[in-house]
């Protein structure tokens, strides 16, 4: 009889156990690129003037072209754009989201996934930096390819970059 309750008992704790580990593996587990990109895209579409042209997301060293493309076609019919570049932060997810304002003036917006560096359990995005300007800068051979011109020495955005 004390066999099978001592039996029991051990079925019991490591139920527990395993029960525990299933619980602090969810509720500790980073966000998927899924929900990153859907929270990425809810913060950009808070940003955005109504009606404007989605110019697309550049990943880091992505190809810029079409998305320069869409800018310049935007800038000239004097149309409402936004397009993301991804910015190489070493510790968090972050984009500059350069788009349009109704009086006709720009704005770049810098999102961070995490401004402190810190792990991160919630997708979410933060703005870091927000720079209107009359403007543009638009290089393929500069990364982010399309920023608020004159804003940025050197056009860097180097936090959490390696010396």
């Amino acid at each position: 009889m004390l066999t099978r309750a001592s039996f029991g008992l051990v079925v019991l704790v490591l139920a527990a156990v395993a029960a525990a580990l299933v619980i602090i593996l969810y509720v500790v587990a980073p966000p998927t690129a899924k929900e990153m990109h859907a929270e990425l895209m809810r913060r950009i579409e808070e940003l955005m003037p109504k009606g404007a042209s989605p110019c697309g997301l550049v990943p880091f060293q992505g190809e810029s072209q079409l998305a320069l493309d869409c800018v310049g076609a935007a800038v000239r019919e004097k149309k409402a754009f936004w397009v993301a570049s991804q910015i190489p932060f070493d510790d968090s997810d972050a984009w500059l989201v350069v788009l349009t304002r109704p009086e006709g003036t720009f704005e770049s917006v810098l999102l961070d996934s995490s401004p402190t560096g810190e792990p991160i359990y919630t997708a979410q995005y933060h703005v870091l930096e927000r720079a209107s300007c009359s403007s543009l800068r638009m290089s393929p051979d500069e990364w982010p390819p399309i920023d608020c011109a004159g804003h940025r020495p050197n056009n860097s955005l180097e936090r959490g970059r390696d010396p």
